[in-house]
């Protein structure tokens, strides 16, 4: 609570500031964890309060700067190969580094093969592959850059790219620059980062909570209609509405209220969920889904779309194979395991 009241919300202008050095380092490993910790140093940057953490922050803010040469490099050399494509869940809206960019090439099946091609032939170096995913090495600064056929876990799909490809924006990367890369729009971004965290991650981080607040914080009333409306297309509603409860209730815990926008998604998802009840009871971030929760979001989208019971089918076929089989089961172990991702 005392992180997110010293970061604070676009809906809120007080912020508060951590008690000493002490606590400031308290907060920044509590933020690596939650994978936000430049916007929380550069909170602290931008009121003159980084203290010790002032080095972390240069060197943060030096990967930043490469981050986004990286994200143009990535999308020029598809634009170039003219491969319809676009990053999404990388860019947040708020100063964020990552270590991996995701890019999903749109299209027929041909464009994805083409896309692996001209990477390689571009100096990515080829890291590995899983049924609907390849990984390269950006060629000059140490990140990877997952190329995806399909948005999945494994064969099953979670996202229909066909039903993404309409949303598809230019973004410029620096107000003053010319170039642009593209992206998802705002609300297909949105969707894309939750159903990630739910369906594949199986947990809430603050870096969604902070998305969300952001990307809802700048919609216009009829971006939000159409948030909600791309929603329910994608077969995503009690996904999107357990995320939203959280959020809800986090930012009602942390700043005594639950912002209009924020209120107008809950109320119209209406959605129960057992989420609420148990973060509630320890607070603890990231917060792991109950398995429960995974599995009603993958039966809202089996019930939903053919192309997703389809990949299932796959997904238990491959299982008959011992090697892989025994790949997924070590991932669901480690999933269980791991307090972040």
């Amino acid at each position: 609570m005392k992180l997110l009241r010293v970061v604070g919300s676009p809906f809120v202008s007080h912020k508060e500031s951590p008690t000493d050095a002490h606590e400031a380092l308290e907060l920044y490993g509590c933020a690596v964890k939650n994978r936000m910790a430049f916007l929380y140093l550069a909170g602290l940057e931008k009121r003159g309060e980084l203290g010790n953490l002032e080095s972390v922050y240069r060197s943060m803010y030096a990967r930043y700067l490469g981050t986004y040469h990286a994200f143009s490099r990535a999308s020029n050399v598809l634009t170039m190969a003219d491969i319809d494509h676009a990053i999404f869940k990388t860019i947040r809206p708020y100063p964020s580094t990552t270590v991996d960019i995701d890019v999903l090439v749109l299209g027929l099946d041909k464009f994805y093969e083409k896309a692996m091609y001209t990477m390689g032939n571009t100096g990515y170096m080829r890291l590995g592959s899983g049924p609907h995913s390849t990984t390269f090495k950006d060629p000059i600064v140490d990140i990877g850059v997952d190329l995806y056929q399909e948005i999945s876990v494994s064969h099953i799909i979670y996202l229909d790219k066909n039903k993404l490809g309409p949303h598809v924006t230019q973004r410029r990367l620096a107000p003053q620059s010319p170039q642009t890369i593209s992206v998802l729009s705002p609300t297909a971004d949105l969707i894309a980062l939750i159903a990630h965290s739910v369906i594949k991650e199986h947990m809430y981080t603050l870096s969604e909570y902070y998305s969300t607040l952001y990307y809802l914080s700048s919609m216009s009333p009829n971006e939000l209609s159409g948030f909600l409306q791309v929603t329910y297309e994608n077969n995503v509603a009690s996904t999107v509405a357990i995320h939203m409860g959280i959020t809800a209730r986090l930012h009602e815990i942390a700043h005594g209220y639950v912002p209009e926008k924020l209120k107008e998604v809950v109320g119209d998802l209406q959605a129960e969920s057992i989420e609420a009840q148990r973060f509630e009871r320890s607070l603890k971030f990231p917060h792991k889904f109950h398995p429960l929760t995974v599995l009603k979001a993958l039966v809202e989208k089996i019930m939903g779309e053919e192309k997703t019971r389809r990949s299932v089918a796959k997904q238990i076929i491959s299982m008959s194979q011992l090697n892989f089989a025994g790949s997924v089961v070590r991932e669901i172990v480690e999933h269980t395991r791991r307090e972040t991702y």
